[in-house]
């Protein structure tokens, strides 16, 4: 980008301007998905890890 601003070729501006607009737009909705995502995977992890201490829990009287 900072070499095309310095030649001055407005067009050429104008498609990497969009381009990037287009690249941090993608950026943010895989942000978003990520975000949402880690979310589901805590929400999972916090169930696992009961499931696996009440397993815990039943072996240890067990023995």
């Amino acid at each position: 980008m900072q070499t095309v601003t310095q030649t001055g070729d407005g067009n050429r501006i104008t498609e990497l301007s969009k381009s990037i607009d287009r690249c941090h737009a993608n950026i943010e909705k895989l942000y978003d998905e990520l975000v949402k995502a880690s979310g589901v995977l805590e929400a999972q992890k916090a169930i696992f890890e009961e499931k696996l201490e009440r397993i815990d829990i039943i072996e240890t009287t067990n023995r």
